[in-house]
């Protein structure tokens, strides 16, 4: 019974994990992608792009 629970408690720790892993690696696509855009734009634009990504990432 112990070793059920405790693969239990394993494997919800990997799908919290896997999670976690997906939502940092969709922030930083976000991010490479404001980037991108705002080496093309104007600097304030790029400022303001830049705080919302580093706001997003903090959420994480």
């Amino acid at each position: 019974m112990h070793q059920r629970a405790a693969a239990a408690t394993m494997a919800s720790t990997e799908r919290l994990l896997q999670e976690q892993t997906k939502r940092e690696q969709a922030a930083f696509e976000r991010l490479g992608k404001l980037i991108d855009a705002n080496q093309k734009s104007s600097w304030s634009a790029s400022q303001e792009a830049l705080f919302y990504s580093f706001s997003s990432l903090s959420e994480i």
